[in-house]
C-alpha cells in the first residue's frame, strides 16, 4: 500500500477521533472526572472552571482538526510533494495541534481561575 495513503489514513483517523472528542467538551456534557477533559488542578477545583476550560479546549479541537482534515486531504493531492515530505509535514502539524493543546489546558484554567 501507498505511504502517502496509510498516511492519509492514519492522519484523518486522528483528525476526526479529535473532532468526535471535542463535541461532547465544546457542549459541556463531560462532567470533571479523572479519564477524560482538561484535568488539571486548578480544573478540578471548581466546576465552573472546570466546564469553562472544557469547552474552550473543545472548540479549539473541533476547529483545529477540522482546519487539519482540509489540510491533510489538499496536501495529499498536491503530487508535487514526495511522500517522505507529506508525512513529515502532517505529522509536524499534528504535534503542533497537541502542544498548543496542552499549553492551553495549563494558562486558560488558570486566567479564569483569579
Amino acid at each position: 500500500m501507498n505511504p502517502r495513503l496509510i498516511m492519509l489514513l492514519v492522519m484523518l483517523s486522528s483528525a476526526v477521533l479529535g473532532i468526535v472528542g471535542g463535541i461532547p467538551m465544546m457542549l459541556r456534557k463531560i462532567p470533571p472526572n479523572g479519564f477524560i477533559g482538561i484535568r488539571t488542578p486548578t480544573t478540578f477545583s471548581d466546576p465552573d472552571i472546570w466546564y469553562k476550560t472544557n469547552a474552550y479546549a473543545g472548540r479549539y479541537m473541533v476547529w483545529s482538526n477540522s482546519v487539519l482534515v482540509a489540510l491533510i486531504i489538499a496536501a495529499y493531492f498536491l503530487h508535487s510533494v514526495s511522500d517522505i515530505a507529506y508525512c513529515i509535514v502532517m505529522t509536524v502539524g499534528l504535534v503542533l495541534m497537541v502542544v498548543v493543546l496542552c499549553v492551553i489546558s495549563v494558562l486558560y484554567p488558570r486566567s479564569i481561575g483569579r
